[in-house]
């Protein structure tokens, strides 16, 4: 290396393939590269899970390039490596300077670097194309809190650099650097940043939750669970979760205090549960008020019983506390847990688990004890996560994982149609070619767990594992035999919560979820301004068509990056249109997701406007009737068919195109 000028290569990569066969779905891309020497320095997607034995591409760009909407998280990845040891490498990103002089300060953007964790086997039941790389050894995952690192000769070391672009910034490209500093050397890193004219809104339209509980917490930190010094670090986690569009954060019955006064009868006391929801309140992580399970398994999974938990209280009589059963207890906490949520006005957002994953052989135990359960509080709704496929109306929130949602949708669906809401959920399951977030997956799969929710219009996602770490979360990935990754996605920092590239994977595919809501919404407003000539539009096509793209169907997401961030950037640019020019609709019979059967195939093309827009189809023009409404029949062969309609009115003219598929 010379120390002297720190001689530097610069490049741009989408994705790094390890080696055959594992991770071959993100072929490494490479658009330029400088002067080789013994430092190297790309730029790699922040969809790649970059290992230590990374070597940097053959050709690549210079520059990192991000898209993103105003109030939305976006990242990259600079990785630096040489063949000898570098020392005190720091990386600082200064401001991004856009239209006008508009600026993005540099408080907005942050670098770390990507810590590396253990992973002693892999996942189970997963083939090696599924897999990141053969365990055991060392993945990517935390990212670190030290300002600068050491990197061992022969390390790949990724920075990891993400923007929050404000809510209020102007629309337009803006462009500043990262500076990269080390012992005999630096270089600076150009970064590019297109900022979409739309914004993604603080509302949360996916409900999501990642179980939390108090008690692993204090003890990391060394602190009386509910005590003064409990609250601050608690309060550090809540605002890390809201700043990744998690929006329900669990709560313990245990927060509900009860007393037993001389004559038998209990009073409680919800001080405890008030301040946790309030907190959740504070930060926007209350959109559902998620109490955890009353119950469990009488006798391990395998047995049939369902048991309900008994409650503790103070006995005025004795000054000690007494433990209750459940029959004793909790028909009297139950009661007043519902008059206090009506009172606090949480009563319709309150979500009650009565025992985890129950199922075939726990459901007739499990429906009698949730019955009785709803008995008591028959205004707070249930939910739990569930493994068979009919709980009939002993409960409202269905959250099957997601294997058995694809094994079982008939009958999911059939309840959503009587009223239940669904979710999913993953844990230690599924494995293989399902998403999920483990430490040894591609990242794709995580972040494309959101764009499962919107393929199948599932609301809200459900995982067991934010804080549940082991003894010691730095030494290893796994907890007892689970597979890596799904205990915990944040891991504990020295003062508070310590970020994964995992959980900014879910937090982007979050954000993704929202794009396509906003495209959905965007299009309700241009159908109720079109009124009659649009009545026949569905607004979710769009997305949906978008989406499929991406989830054609569980199994057979896309794993390649670039085929991601193109459908996001259509969706964006989707958006857009239909907020500028004409109001205008087109759309298909089938959807462009679906093929056109023949030859001969027939499709429909629909078109809306306002009256008096002017329309060609193909270059050719034609009528809208008096509603604004125009259909045309193709006839469709073997391939594709792109239809160009434009809209000109006022003296704007606005063209869009839709590709049908013809197929045998």
């Amino acid at each position: 290396m010379r120390t002297a000028t720190g001689t530097v290569t610069l490049l741009l990569l989408a994705s790094i393939a390890t080696a055959a066969p594992f991770a071959t779905m993100n072929p490494a891309r490479v658009i330029h590269m400088q002067t080789p020497g013994d430092l190297q320095v790309w730029v790699a997607d922040s969809l790649d899970n970059i290992m230590r034995d990374a070597q940097p591409p053959e050709s690549g760009s210079d520059t990192v390039v991000l898209e993103a909407a105003r109030n939305e998280y976006e990242s990259a990845q600079i990785v630096v490596r040489s063949d000898e040891a570098i020392t005190d490498l720091r990386a600082i990103c200064g401001d991004l300077i856009g239209p006008e002089g508009a600026q993005i300060p540099a408080d907005n953007c942050r670098c770390r670097f990507v810590g590396y964790i253990q992973v002693n086997s892999n996942s189970a039941a997963t083939t090696p194309e599924n897999l990141v790389a053969p365990a055991p050894g060392m993945f990517p995952d935390l990212l670190l809190e030290d300002e600068a690192v050491d990197v061992e000769k022969g390390d790949a070391q990724p920075v990891w650099l993400t923007v929050r672009v404000p809510a209020d910034a102007q629309p337009g490209e803006y462009a500043g650097t990262v500076q990269l500093q080390f012992d005999g050397g630096g270089e600076s890193i150009p970064v590019r940043l297109t900022v979409w004219p739309f914004t993604v809104p603080d509302e949360r339209h996916l409900l999501f939750t990642n179980w939390f509980a108090g008690g692993p917490l204090a003890r990391r930190y060394g602190v009386k669970l509910y005590s003064d010094e409990f609250w601050p670090i608690f309060e550090k986690y809540v605002a890390n979760c809201a700043a990744h569009r998690q929006n329900i954060l669990w709560v313990s019955p245990d927060t509900i205090r009860g007393t037993r006064a001389a004559d038998g009868a209990l009073t409680f006391d919800f001080t405890i549960f008030d301040r946790w929801v309030e907190i959740l309140e504070k930060h926007g992580v209350a959109d559902r008020i998620e109490i955890s399970p009353l119950g469990g398994h009488a006798s391990g999974w395998g047995g049939s019983d369902i048991a309900l938990r008994g409650i503790s209280v103070l006995d005025e009589a004795t000054g000690k506390s007494v433990s209750l059963s459940a029959e004793e207890g909790l028909p009297h906490m139950l009661r007043a847990l519902q008059e206090h949520l009506r009172d606090r006005g949480w009563l319709d957002k309150t979500l009650l688990h009565i025992a985890d994953e129950p199922a075939i052989h726990h459901l007739a135990d499990w429906r009698k004890k949730s019955d009785w359960v709803h008995s008591f509080a028959p205004e707070i709704k249930r939910i739990d996560a569930i493994e068979a496929p009919d709980f009939k109306d002993s409960l409202e929130v269905w959250v099957p994982k997601l294997n058995h949602y694809v094994n079982w949708q008939d009958t999911y669906e059939r309840a959503r149609d009587d009223g239940a809401e669904l979710w999913f959920y993953t844990c230690c399951h599924p494995m293989n070619r399902f998403p999920n977030r483990y430490v040894d997956f591609p990242l794709i799969g995580t972040r494309v767990l959101h764009w499962v929710n919107w393929r199948y219009d599932l609301v809200g996602y459900l995982h067991w594992g934010l804080i549940a770490w082991s003894h010691d979360p730095f030494e290893s990935a796994h907890r007892g035999n689970l597979p890596p990754g799904d205990a915990w996605i944040v891991y504990p920092g020295k003062e508070g919560p310590m970020d994964s590239i995992r959980w900014e994977a879910l937090r982007d595919g979050i954000e993704d979820y929202e794009y396509l809501w906003l495209l959905t919404s965007t299009a309700e407003e241009v159908k109720a301004r079109l009124g009659d000539a649009a009545a026949d539009f569905n607004p979710r096509q769009y997305s949906d068509e978008l989406c499929y793209e991406v989830v054609p169907n569980v199994l057979d997401y896309t794993r390649d990056a670039d085929t991601l961030r193109d459908m996001r950037r259509r969706v964006a640019e989707d958006i857009v249109t239909l907020t500028e020019g004409p109001a205008l609709l087109v759309w298909t019979d089938p959807p462009t997701s679906r093929s056109v059967a023949g030859p001969p195939g027939c499709a429909v093309l629909y078109v809306a406007a306002e009256p008096g827009t002017s329309i060609t189809v193909d270059g050719k023009e034609v009528a809208l009737d008096d509603r604004g409404f125009y259909g045309q029949h193709i006839m469709m062969g073997i391939g594709t068919k792109e239809l160009r309609v434009t809209a000109t009115r006022d003296g704007k003219t606005k063209a869009v195109s839709r590709v049908l598929h013809g197929i045998n």
